[in-house]
């Protein structure tokens, strides 16, 4: 999967998580590692704001890629950082939407 980068690190979270890494983690059920930039191997210390580009025939996030939604990965605060830069994600990386959902504020 390959996306763009946001400029939106310090975008208040709006939706009761503590943090965008803490709403990545309440929606995807996972727990943030290592940063999800392929070629990245820092810790993941943010949740990086960023649209998907190119969804490697992940028919899941097909739609995604062609409407321009936001959606939140984790990754390192240099990786976010890359304001306007396009870059591929590991495999397996699940993007979650920035909209509020039942799991926010966990």
């Amino acid at each position: 999967m390959r996306v763009r980068n946001l400029q939106e690190g310090d975008r208040p979270v709006t939706c009761g998580c503590e943090s965008w890494i803490h709403h990545w983690e309440n929606n995807s059920g996972q727990i943030a590692g290592i940063c999800s930039a392929l070629e990245c191997d820092k810790p993941a210390e943010v949740g990086g704001h960023v649209q998907i580009v190119n969804a490697d025939n992940d028919w899941s996030l097909l739609q995604a890629s062609k409407d321009n939604s936001w959606y939140i990965i984790p990754i390192c605060k240099e990786c976010n950082n890359k304001h306007g830069q396009e870059y591929d994600v590991k495999p397996g990386t699940y993007p979650v939407s920035i909209k509020k959902t039942n799991s926010c504020g966990k």
